[in-house]
């Protein structure tokens, strides 16, 4: 079967120059052998027809020979059609017009101009052919046949516009794949969000759309999101969890779309194709598609595939980052425990070693000094127990009591006034949550004293569905509503903290100081 095929393969045309000149050899030498065979017609003129026709079907197997050895080029390509379309009016001429039979290598000529120009070849040749047509049927004198020139007529108008389209289609599909050869490599993601905004304008470039959309499922939160491509807007968002866009359908009748998600699509035409990863799953759709033939279905197959691995990538990029930062952070927490941490319980031992050298009324900086020693080595062994999985427990802490010793710290390293409040009073919250919020006040606090002048800071702690905390400073104040980056500089490493716990961050200042406002997912 393999030896056939190959054999089949060795003899069959390659490209479209050899396509045309044996169809040519083939079509000249079954005429020639016809009007031989049956020489009705022509009946006036019938010693030169042969002669053309046997000099043609000898240019015909020139031109295969010349086709199987080397290409004619664009230039070589035209002088060959234009050579043709004048053999084929002369032959129609001289086979009395209207009722030729050899009308059919008009029809030839028709379709080789569609194979190497596409529609505006076919165009221009039809027009020619039916021109020469009916200017051959004028000279046949008034005994034409009238209805054979309309039908025939109305054949050649047919046959331009369906090999016409069958061009401008094979056009169109030939730019479509040199545009999927073109995909642009992957973006650098520059947040949270899946860099795939460059990748949906490619698409709906490729597919000759203006919208698109894309919705997927992040397998590990859990999460649905939707991408929505609008012209020259592009918006990507978190989907609400109560609806997800894409419900549950039996594999054979594929995506299954949610009544919320046509609703805000609000497309009656749609194409949709789905896609399936280990990392995510969704479905990359089109709306408002006028034309649901089964190209724009391919290729928005192939656009969903592609947009799916771009994800995979990202999610898999995602995971190795993470996998990085968490293997540094237990090799720091190592250090920081045979380091610091030791360093930090002899520095305690020295401290209470020179309190029992000092008289009573001057031990009272020293013990302070220890206890603000015992804080940090408190906090430091709950950073370390957090990023050592062997070591890391859920524990709940009283936050009230811890709050008001993270603000008596505060106070006497800065010598600023820190109030605490927490709501409700007897709130607990895990000890790796409290140490976040002792290092995001602790950084504010720094930061409203060193650049703000603030003598006095407020720090209130809201617990409920998630943490929110708000810490308020009197600091010198700058234009109203305004933060004034050289007064204060943004806290790149506040907000980083916070978007790493998965939180929001915003600050506003006015008159009376400024205002950061934290919020912060509950840890199970």
């Amino acid at each position: 079967m393999n030896t056939l095929r190959q054999a089949f393969a060795a003899i069959w045309p390659q490209g479209q120059d050899q396509i045309v000149a044996y169809s040519r050899l083939l079509l000249s030498s079954v005429a020639l052998t016809a009007i031989f065979l049956d020489p009705t017609q022509p009946t006036r003129l019938a010693m030169a027809t042969y002669v053309l026709l046997a000099v043609y079907v000898a240019w015909s197997g020139l031109l295969a020979a010349l086709a199987s050895l080397r290409h004619l080029g664009r230039r070589g390509a035209v002088a060959v059609h234009v050579a043709d379309i004048c053999v084929f009016v002369t032959l129609v001429y001289l086979t009395e017009g209207p009722t030729s039979p050899l009308f059919v290598f008009f029809t030839f000529g028709i379709v080789s101009a569609g194979l190497h120009w596409g529609a505006r070849g076919v165009a221009l040749t039809a027009a020619v052919l039916l021109l020469s047509f009916l200017l051959s049927t004028s000279l046949a004198g008034p005994g034409a046949d009238l209805n054979r020139v309309i039908v025939r007529s109305a054949y050649l108008i047919v046959a331009a516009v369906l090999i016409g389209y069958f061009g401008w289609h094979r056009e169109r599909t030939a730019q479509q794949l040199q545009r999927l050869a073109e995909w642009p490599a992957t973006a650098t993601p520059q947040g949270d969000d899946p860099p795939i905004e460059q990748s949906l304008r490619h698409a709906a470039l490729v597919m000759g759309v203006e919208s698109i959309d894309m919705v997927w499922r992040e397998r590990r939160s859990n999460l649905w999101y939707i991408a929505e491509l609008r012209g020259e807007t592009c918006s990507i968002e978190t989907w609400p969890a109560r609806s997800p866009p894409v419900e549950a359908s039996p594999p054979s009748a594929g995506p299954s779309l949610s009544d919320a998600l046509l609703q805000r699509i609000g497309a009656k035409h749609r194409v949709l194709a789905a896609f399936e990863g280990a990392r995510a799953e969704g479905a990359v759709l089109v709306p408002h598609a006028v034309s649901r033939g089964s190209d724009l279905e391919r290729f928005v197959a192939i656009a969903a595939r592609r947009l799916g691995l771009e994800l995979e990538h990202h999610y898999l990029r995602d995971e190795l980052a993470s996998a990085a930062i968490s293997r540094e952070r237990q090799r720091l927490s190592r250090d920081m425990h045979d380091g610091v941490l030791q360093d930090l319980a002899a520095v305690g031992l020295h401290l209470e070693a020179i309190s029992r050298l000092l008289p009573e009324d001057r031990r009272e900086t020293i013990r302070k000094l220890g206890d603000m020693v015992r804080d940090q080595q408190a906090r430091i062994r709950s950073f370390v127990a957090e990023m050592n999985p062997g070591m890391r427990r859920s524990k709940l802490v009283a936050l009230l009591p811890r709050l008001e010793r993270t603000a008596q710290s505060l106070s006497q390293q800065w010598n600023v006034a820190v109030t605490s409040r927490v709501t409700p009073p007897d709130a607990e919250i895990a000890e790796t949550d409290e140490v976040h919020l002792h290092s995001l006040i602790g950084e504010a606090t720094a930061n409203s004293v060193r650049h703000g002048a603030a003598t006095s800071v407020r720090v209130e702690v809201a617990i409920g569905d998630s943490i929110s905390l708000e810490i308020a400073d009197n600091g010198r104040p700058q234009k109203s509503g305004v933060v004034a980056t050289q007064a204060l500089p943004t806290p790149l490493s506040l907000k980083q903290r916070v978007s790493d716990l998965g939180g929001t961050y915003s600050a506003t200042m006015s008159d009376a100081g400024v205002s950061i406002r934290v919020t912060l997912p509950m840890r199970a």
